[in-house]
């Protein structure tokens, strides 16, 4: 291995805006790979002809790459093509695929198999051959569930290595506060379909019950959703719950939000939308425990612990484990802190820089 390592960084920016959370993380990577020699470069999606001359590996920060992808197909795969022929030179270069929020994959799996194509891998290959470059050499994956996709689709299992995101500890923190009776949901749904499928006619069915059993138990759910505001507002209004206030672009103020609930709402009914929901280890990291869809990436968190509860993707069962919690508050704190022990973005990057060593070894 070379004294100095050099990586190319795909699609992300060294140097975005600090509250971003994606940007902690590949800060926390890139400040731990100095430490160790590897120097850092960033190619930005728009840049026409990526070169790899003082690169030593290729790390494809999903979160940039896929939306890329999904939402302009010729873009994302002139930029593959572009890869492909700059790789071709280089045979020696690892590639790492950072996928994190893996929500592309159940996508164009679907699309694969509509088509007859059994596997992703299939049809990336028809951009860059196996011969020459492997893409995604090393998948790095939040969750089991996750790991399971990436296997279907045609990964290998060395190729596949779980290691859960980090949390911003300096935002989210524990409180000594009693827990208030309300539950916070961060979402962002848009269309008929994201409404659907990340739960929000359940969560609004479960609150208006909970209304009904004159529980005190009230819903804050955050989101950006400038296009589907009045939709959202409608779904609203036609469940009958007055228990649930909506606020719209007031993300930043979501640490306080969770640090003074009983606890995050996560009841997504398709299984394969996303990886392991930021919001959920969010409240884990202040004490607060996650009611969760059985099947999401919080299985791995919330199956064998008491840092919250699994549930059923119905209203009456979300509506129960409202009023369980809220009946308990002091059992969650201290489980829910475990969960998160070591999940920082200091011990993140240097996990990963682990997994570069292995490889480049």
């Amino acid at each position: 291995m070379p004294d100095t390592r050099n990586t190319l960084f795909v699609g992300t920016d060294l140097h975005p805006p600090a509250t971003c959370m994606e940007a902690k993380m590949v800060q926390a990577i890139k400040s731990a790979g100095e430490k160790r020699g590897y120097r850092f470069r960033a190619l930005s999606v728009q840049l026409a002809n990526p070169r790899t001359d003082d690169a030593d590996f290729v790390y494809a920060q999903g979160p940039a790459w896929g939306p890329v992808w999904l939402r302009k197909p010729f873009y994302g795969v002139s930029l593959l093509r572009q890869l492909n022929r700059e790789l071709r030179r280089r045979p020696d270069l690892v590639h790492f695929l950072w996928v994190g929020f893996p929500w592309l994959t159940p996508y164009i799996l679907a699309r694969l198999r509509r088509a007859g194509i059994p596997s992703v891998v299939t049809v990336l290959n028809r951009y860059t051959p196996p011969d020459r470059y492997r893409l995604a050499a090393h998948l790095v994956v939040h969750s089991s569930s996750t790991a399971t996709l990436y296997r279907d689709a045609g990964f290998t299992e060395a190729q596949i290595t779980r290691q859960p995101p980090p949390v911003d500890r300096d935002a989210f923190v524990p409180t000594n506060d009693i827990p208030e009776p309300f539950f916070v949901m961060a979402s962002g749904p848009r269309t008929i379909r994201q409404i659907e499928e990340r739960g929000i006619y359940l969560l609004f069915q479960a609150f208006r019950i909970l209304q009904d059993r004159q529980s005190p138990a009230r819903l804050h759910l955050f989101g950006r959703w400038p296009e589907g505001a009045d939709l959202l507002q409608g779904i609203l209004e036609n469940s009958g719950a007055g228990n649930v206030t909506l606020h719209q672009d007031h993300e930043s103020d979501l640490p306080r939000w969770i640090a003074r609930s009983a606890g995050v709402l996560i009841p997504y009914v398709n299984s394969t939308i996303g990886d392991v929901p930021m919001s959920a280890l969010e409240a884990l990291a202040c004490g607060r425990p996650v009611i969760a869809t059985r099947g999401l990436g919080l299985d791995d968190y919330l199956a064998d612990s008491a840092a919250g509860l699994l549930i059923d993707p119905r209203p009456e069962a979300l509506a129960d484990a409202v009023e369980t919690v809220l009946a308990t508050p002091e059992k969650w704190a201290a489980p829910a802190l475990a969960a998160v022990a070591g999940l920082d973005n200091n011990t993140y990057g240097n996990r990963l820089c682990d997994l570069y060593d292995r490889q480049l070894d």
